[in-house]
Parts: C-alpha cells; structure tokens; sequence
C-alpha cells in the first residue's frame, strides 16, 4: 500500500511546516510518498494550503517527480502542467468524490473508494491503491513477507504453514502485512487461486535455466525489490516456498529491509 503523506504531514496536521520543501523532503527520505498543494500564480510556483505562500524551483518537482502527487489549486495552474509537466502526476478536483490523476490513478476526496483508489481514509486498506492522510504514519510498521523458490506450488502441509504460522506469528508483533512472490515457474503462471492463497500484490515470473541455486535466489530477491520499490516497509521477510519454520524461528528470521544489501 502506497503512504502519502498529506502536505508533508505523517502523525497529525503541521501547519507551520505543511507545504513546503524541506518539509516535503523529510517525509521522502523517510521512504514516503507526499502529496503537495501546488499555485501557478505571476508566472511563478507555490506550495500553500489556503494560498500560495512558498515560492519553489522548477527542479525541486522535477528532483522528485517519482514521489509527488501534486494537487493542482487553480484552473491555471493545471492549465500550466498541462503544458510543461506532463512528466507529473498530478490532478484538479473540488467536487468530484473521485478523479482521476494525469497517470490515470483514481484519487478520492473522501470516503468513497473502489479497487485501487488513493483514498484519504487510513482506516480503509483493503484493495486500495494507497492512502493519503496527515496520519498516514500509523500504516509505517509494514512487513513485506517475500516468497520466492523453485517452480511449481508447495505442497499443502507447506501452505497451512504459512497461513497459520508465518502470518499469524508476524500478525501478532503487530505487522501489516503485504504479500510479494517470485518463482522461476515453467507453468501455473496465471493460477488464480494460488494468487489468493497468499494474497499477493505483485507477482513476478522468471523462466530461467541453468542457473546455480545461490544465483537463482539473488535474482528472485533482486525481482522482489523492484516490485517493493520505495514502498516504506519497516522489516522485509524472505522465505522460500518449501521451507517451514517454527514460531521462535519466524521472530529470529525477520531481516531489517535494506536493499543495499541486494541491490
């Protein structure tokens, strides 16, 4: 689930700090989308919740184009991205429940959601895209459980395993949990129901031959981070299919995610 912090703001409404640069970049560094209020105003930009108020440089959204969601507050100022920042994610809505950005991600101004919106209510998390909040802080303790292994499907003394052990152990240290895999598969590549076994947000597919077993598994690991991206995750858990592991071990398996380690 995508984290953007509303404004720049994470655990509560800061509206001394709220729209503006280094603000905004604390909140990125921290792994966090944001979503920033933007003004087109005498030919200039603006970040400002009521008005624009700090000036901003051109290369400061183009620094950090992969992580905006920018809120366009007037007519000119979508006019403007139109224009010139059609590398930009971004959008203009004051009475639509949903729109949709320049990416063609459904951005919802309230409660009202469907299956992959960005919706400003952190309570609601499951099928959507993301969510955008001043508290979006609270979803920060995520685990992203990775499965990855040879072809084919565990068997199904492997899978009650890591239903009713790996998840509820991780569950009960008080992780959200999300559900990435990589296999090297030759078929079941499309197997919807091994999908819901896991509940998978991404699933990536190798068809590689004579590889050792060590360089198989950096490249599944690897393939797993891209799909992770910059995602905030406190902890990442690796796990092949086949293995099974007791409770004490699941807590002493738990790796820190750092992919300079991988990558």
């Amino acid at each position: 689930m995508l984290l953007i912090a509303n404004r720049g703001n994470i655990s509560g409404s800061n509206p001394t700090l709220e729209n503006t640069p280094d603000y905004i970049d604390s909140v990125i560094n921290q792994g966090y989308n944001a979503k920033v209020d933007l003004w087109y105003h005498n030919n200039k930009l603006f970040l400002g919740t009521k008005e624009p108020k700090t000036e901003i440089e051109w290369d400061w959204l183009k620094r950090n184009t992969d992580y905006l969601w920018i809120n366009c507050m007037t007519v000119s100022t979508l006019s403007f991205l139109l224009e010139d920042g059609k590398a930009f994610n971004f959008f203009y809505n004051t009475t639509d429940p949903i729109t949709l950005t320049s990416k063609g991600f459904p951005w919802s101004n309230t409660d009202q959601h469907t299956s992959g919106t960005i919706t400003y209510n952190t309570d609601i998390i499951d099928g959507v895209l993301g969510a955008c909040n001043d508290h979006v802080a609270k979803w920060s303790k995520q685990i992203a459980i990775c499965f990855y292994g040879d072809s084919g499907l565990p068997n199904k003394r492997t899978i009650k395993n890591h239903k009713t052990i790996l998840m509820d152990v991780l569950e009960d240290l008080g992780y959200h949990l999300e559900y990435y895999g990589s296999k090297a598969l030759n078929l079941k590549e499309n197997d919807h129901n091994f999908n819901k076994i896991y509940n998978f947000k991404g699933l990536r597919s190798h068809l590689v031959k004579d590889k050792e077993v060590e360089e198989m598994e950096e490249l599944h690991i690897k393939s797993i981070y891209e799909m992770i991206g910059s995602h905030p995750y406190e902890t990442a858990f690796f796990i092949r299919w086949d293995q099974t592991l007791t409770k004490e071990e699941i807590k002493n398996h738990i790796k820190t995610f750092n992919t300079d380690e991988i990558i």
